[in-house]
């Protein structure tokens, strides 16, 4: 028998069934379902703890320079490398905002736009040099830090 899955929608629930520290069971899916199926592992396994959590991690954003890489293929590789990042730290990856010098800051104005209504607490930059087209990093790293509430990760890949 073949399994079709799908990623993890953002609206997905994940249902655990936790004998002391492991998982026995394990079920994702849209929340009508997860309730129901949280309800009959609540009432099956009624000794054992049953949780239900969002399926995905929380959503974190990127920030990159254009001019700092070769073309695009070497973008969409960044972009590989901060999403391998982010599930590795447990976080979701979503929109990378690149920024083109020749209409900076607008990519910037649009991430601070997204961190605000989206309530997002982390932005992943490949490095502090990308911080650079807007001014002196320490300085744009503060007032972001000031404005949005958000940090950044810092992620250097290996040359």
């Amino acid at each position: 028998m073949t399994t079709i899955t799908r990623p993890p929608l953002p609206t997905d629930k994940r249902v655990r069934v936790w004998f002391g520290v492991h998982v026995i069971a394990d079920y994702t899916g849209e929340p009508a379902a997860a309730l129901r199926y949280q309800a009959a592992m609540s009432r099956r396994f009624a000794s054992l703890r049953v949780t239900i959590e969002p399926a995905t991690g929380p959503l974190l954003l990127g920030y990159a320079r254009r001019d700092l890489y070769l073309s695009d293929p070497h973008i969409e590789d960044m972009k590989q490398e901060l999403k391998a990042i982010a599930n590795l730290e447990g976080y979701t990856m979503g929109p990378v905002y690149v920024e083109d010098p020749a209409s900076a800051p607008a990519a910037f104005d649009a991430l601070i736009e997204s961190v605000n209504r989206d309530q997002i607490t982390t932005v992943l930059l490949p490095e502090w040099r990308h911080l650079a087209l807007l001014g002196d990093p320490a300085t744009i790293k503060q007032q972001f830090e000031r404005v949005t509430g958000a940090h950044f990760l810092l992620y250097e890949p290996a040359p």
